[in-house]
């Protein structure tokens, strides 16, 4: 089992609301410095805490045959996980701050 990176653009268009002359004028030098046309940056060697998808774990869960309601054998699944993985950084359980629920992390490049 393997999976791909990829990147993701995200677009976004907002719109400045100034007072004064001086005010937008401001706004429009500071945005002509930090932004360059046409430019993307990405994050690159940088560690971003992926999650790893959660039919994975359960594929793997139920492979293993371990029970994803008990936390001991959570903790066993964990273990197998880092055991098997070749990346350097290993796995991590932990709260996924967007939903509330503990998940598996990997980080990525």
């Amino acid at each position: 089992m393997y999976y791909t990176s990829d990147y993701i653009t995200t677009n976004f268009n907002f719109k400045i609301s100034t007072n004064t002359y001086i005010q937008n004028a401001d706004v429009g030098f500071f945005l002509k410095s930090k932004f360059q046309k046409d430019f993307f940056q990405f994050l690159n060697g940088r560690y971003l805490q992926t999650e790893i998808p959660k039919s994975f774990i359960k594929l793997i869960a139920d492979l293993k045959h371990y029970d994803l309601t008990e936390q001991a054998e959570l903790d066993q699944l964990r273990l197998y996980l880092i055991s098997t993985t070749k990346k350097d950084n290993f796995i991590r359980k932990r709260t996924n701050l967007s939903t509330g629920k503990e998940c598996f992390f990997i980080n990525e490049r």
